[in-house]
């Protein structure tokens, strides 16, 4: 393929109205507006040029590529205000940041972590409050689906006539704490640029997977869109919408594509994805007119998917064992060369088949694995976040967590907040004020501490000591203590928060997607709703029966489109495995295959494996 091609090119150098381009996996969508996004920072590097997208390996290989054609001086030394490349919520984030008190709010706010149940304490207090007796877990649930899409789910505990109130008082309450949840800050956005009169400067956004984001991220992106003079580009593929359980709005690209506001352009061609694999995956969202589903099929090569159908569960894994080690030998990648590990991935419809997978791929045959994991915060960096909180900007929602640290009684901190609340004050300045021993010394240490922010040497000996701080030397390091290379001066405490911000994602609202595979030499293993963004030249999707695909209590045509972006992750083939089960009713064996395999059967080739003959039938397999 010669990149870029006509349609690709019309969308690098497109100007005017926004752009939505639609296509289907493997059609350069997402280098395309990457390569837009160079185009524009090597006209002019201090342009407000951004690039949103959905996953940390998105940001991270964009980050990469960008800087490298542009150079590092775009990111660093330009004059700029929005981040280059972000996820949406940092990007709002940005927004209330620089326009607060167009909403009567502080531009020094923090954002809730909800790994250490900051959203809980805010939510617990609110019960406290109002006298309400409901699961904090439900409510944040709900209030989550308010604020993404406007609605309470219709099975909400949530009084109706309350629910008002509680919107009300949790929206004081993070005013008092002085931070927004991370829905809020996307609505608080939208708030913003919904005011007449703010002066938003010309920005040139460029969104990828826009069918991945909910009704308040979309409405964001059109408010952006509609600026004066800004230029934005989304890309996305209804097809592959898979995040409903999140309130992604997959409508919402059809929406902007009939728009009359809304330029489109469609890329026609998939150059990744082999015939086989392009005319299965098609067939697989046939009938539901998907606008991404519109793409040039390829002949009949007469290539069908391998799909096993093994007698046992559990022989699924020794057949794909069996398989990376044939092909692994056998084969080549792409380029010619030998393939590696991270050349294979396996996709299993739940975490708990992926943990036995991997263990099992591991210790039984050798085969080096790597699974997404949730990077978590450990207790003395986070200890160590919410000091530099209090010192940085006077954050209360910090210091009501170190008054747990220090020991006190629960009710003795209630009580502190509501006559802080009573008496109009932040919780920061009630504290400061009062002339008990240990909150004396507690903002004594944090005025010494404020002291020697620029004397790198004894701010490090100072935290060492730093009462109920328990922390190592060893740590300064690690969350970026430690003197800039550029500016030969200590970082500053925005940018150490920043970097513990980045290092552990606490900022990100990504769940799955968030999670991070390493690039060691090792066989991805992952569900197959994490897969999204990622790609192989060989994979593995286990457990297509009829019990998993479609899976219990989800809705079925977004289960065939997580079927779908699996599929379409390959480069070179995809393999199916399901395995026979016990019918007790009709006292036999059954196929037990999955409805999807069943819809794209003319492209599948069903071999039935025991484990007495599995090795002898896939030895002649992928050896040349």
């Amino acid at each position: 393929m010669s990149f870029p091609n006509d349609e690709q090119n019309q969308v690098i150098n497109h100007t005017g109205k926004p752009l939505v381009v639609v296509a289907a996996p493997g059609t350069g969508k997402t280098s395309t507006i990457v390569a837009r996004m160079i185009k524009l920072l090597k006209e002019n590097p201090n342009r407000e040029v951004s690039f949103i997208t959905f996953t940390r390996t998105s940001r991270r290989d964009t980050d990469k590529k960008v800087k490298s054609e542009v150079g590092r001086e775009a990111f660093e030394d330009a004059n700029f205000e929005f981040p280059r490349i972000s996820t949406l919520h940092t990007y709002a984030k940005s927004i209330v940041h620089k326009y607060a008190q167009e909403i009567d709010r502080q531009n020094t706010f923090s954002i809730l972590i909800n790994d250490k149940n900051e959203n809980k304490l805010l939510l617990s207090e609110l019960c406290n409050d109002l006298s309400i007796e409901i699961d904090i877990d439900r409510l944040y649930k709900d209030l989550v689906c308010y604020r993404c899409a406007d609605y309470f789910p219709s099975d909400s505990p949530v009084p109706a006539d309350q629910r008002k109130e509680i919107l009300e008082h949790y929206d004081f309450l993070l005013k008092f704490y002085n931070t927004f949840d991370m829905e809020g800050i996307v609505q608080s956005a939208c708030v913003i640029l919904s005011k007449a009169g703010v002066d938003f400067p010309k920005v040139f956004l460029q969104v990828d997977e826009y069918q991945d984001l909910n009704p308040k991220d979309q409405e964001l992106i059109k408010l952006i869109s509609s600026t004066t003079g800004s230029q934005t580009v989304v890309v996305g593929d209804d097809a592959q919408s898979i995040y409903g359980f999140r309130y992604a709005h997959f409508a919402g690209i059809r929406e902007i594509w009939a728009s009359k506001e809304w330029e489109h352009i469609r890329f026609p061609k998939s150059h990744r994805l082999p015939a086989n694999i392009l005319r299965a995956s098609q067939s697989l969202i046939s009938g539901e007119n998907y606008l991404g589903g519109e793409v040039d099929i390829p002949e009949d090569n007469g290539e069908r998917i391998n799909t096993f159908q093994c007698t046992t569960s559990d022989l699924q894994i020794d057949v794909v064992a069996c398989l990376i080690d044939n092909i692994k030998s056998n084969k080549l990648n792409r380029k010619g060369q030998p393939l590696t590990y991270t050349d294979f991935m396996v996709l299993c419809p739940t975490s708990s088949f992926v943990n036995k997978v991997a263990e099992t791929l591991e210790n039984g045959f050798g085969i080096p694995t790597k699974k997404k994991e949730k990077t978590t915060i450990p207790n003395d960096c986070w200890r160590l976040l919410l000091l530099l909180r209090m010192l940085h900007s006077n954050d209360s929602l910090a210091l009501r967590q170190w008054l747990n640290i220090m020991g006190l009684d629960a009710g003795k901190i209630e009580g502190m907040r509501k006559e802080a609340m009573r008496l109009d004050q932040s919780l920061f300045d009630y504290c400061s004020g009062l002339s008990e021993r240990n909150f004396e010394e507690l903002f004594s240490k944090l005025k010494e501490l404020d002291e020697c922010v620029g004397d790198l040497e004894e701010f490090r000996a100072k935290l060492l000591a730093f009462p109920n701080l328990q922390i190592e030397e060893s740590i300064f390091d690690e969350v970026g203590i430690t003197i800039n290379e550029v500016t030969k001066k200590p970082n500053t405490l925005g940018s150490i928060i920043k970097c513990i911000h980045e290092k552990f994602g606490l900022i990100d609202s990504e769940t799955e997607v968030s999670e991070d595979i390493s690039e060691d030499d090792r066989v991805p293993v992952t569900t197959l709703y994490s897969a999204k963004g990622l790609e192989a030249e060989f994979v593995f999707i286990m457990w297509l029966n009829d019990n998993f695909f479609p899976a219990p209590n989800r809705e079925v045509k977004e289960e065939l489109r997580v079927l779908y972006v699996g599929v379409t992750r390959a480069k070179q083939d995809v393999i199916f495995t399901f395995y026979e089960r016990y019918d007790k009713k009709k006292r036999k064996r059954i196929k037990a295959i999955s409805p999807f395999l069943q819809k794209i059967v003319h492209c599948i080739n069903v071999t039935r494996l025991m484990k007495s003959d599995y090795k002898e039938l896939l030895s002649g397999l992928y050896c040349s």
